[in-house]
């Protein structure tokens, strides 16, 4: 499994739990992007037991089925054995894979199965926990910043990148969806130049024209967007 390679602009398809917990919807998902001729592919790796528990309540709740957030994580989850699966899958579609643990026992698996490229999801940027359990472990992170502050920034691109680590970073608004007037592009120039990195967006805005505009800029190199086969899709 390679590491971030770079050929301007990355597409990165982001699976996350679209899958909604189906192995077969992750497998075909996994067709689907394979043709759209993209080389990268993401997922997010959660395991209820190691992240949750059973108090934890939706802030929104809007999933019929799951009376809680722990409830909800554990219908989404996968075995080791299914993730060895899908990652093979990947490579024999040859897609590059690109994994966000959300907790340290996620880390150890992505470790344990040879995961080059983690992202830090906004939500972990600041978790200096996480942050230092794999900055020593990887060589090849994306940092998504959404809901960040500059020092915040600061600090997770010093600890991701102590070991000459490569580490890409990604302007992110984290509001589903995005108002076209809230996406804040100009983000993406003031990180290039403060950090002289690899740059890009992680747009939830569900429309095309932030990537195009963002590219059309000059400082995007990676592009990160939500699969779906359907906005209508539960």
């Amino acid at each position: 499994m390679t590491a971030l390679s770079i050929n301007s602009p990355i597409v990165v398809a982001e699976i996350a739990q679209a899958h909604d917990g189906s192995l077969g919807m992750a497998h075909k998902m996994i067709d689907s992007v394979a043709a759209t001729g993209t080389s990268q592919i993401k997922f997010q790796m959660h395991f209820a037991g190691h992240e949750s528990t059973m108090h934890e309540r939706f802030r929104s709740h809007g999933l019929l089925q799951d009376d809680s957030r722990y409830d909800y994580w554990k219908r989404i989850e996968f075995t080791t054995d299914q993730w060895v699966g899908i990652f093979q899958h990947c490579i024999d579609e040859n897609l590059d894979i690109i994994v966000s643990p959300f907790s340290d026992y996620a880390v150890d698996i992505c470790e344990a199965l040879k995961i080059r490229t983690i992202k830090i999801g906004s939500g972990e940027a600041s978790n200096l926990h996480i942050l230092k359990n794999i900055s020593h472990r990887f060589n090849s992170f994306i940092l998504s910043t959404g809901m960040s502050t500059w020092d915040d920034i600061d600090i997770a691109f010093k600890i991701l990148s102590a070991e000459s680590n490569e580490v890409a970073i990604l302007h992110c608004n984290t509001e589903y969806p995005c108002p076209l007037d809230k996406i804040g592009l100009n983000n993406i120039e003031l990180i290039k130049r403060r950090y002289g990195c690899l740059t890009g967006l992680s747009d939830h805005s569900g429309k095309i024209s932030p990537s195009l505009t963002a590219y059309a800029q000059g400082f995007t190199d990676i592009i990160e967007l939500h699969v779906t086969y359907s906005r209508d899709a539960f």
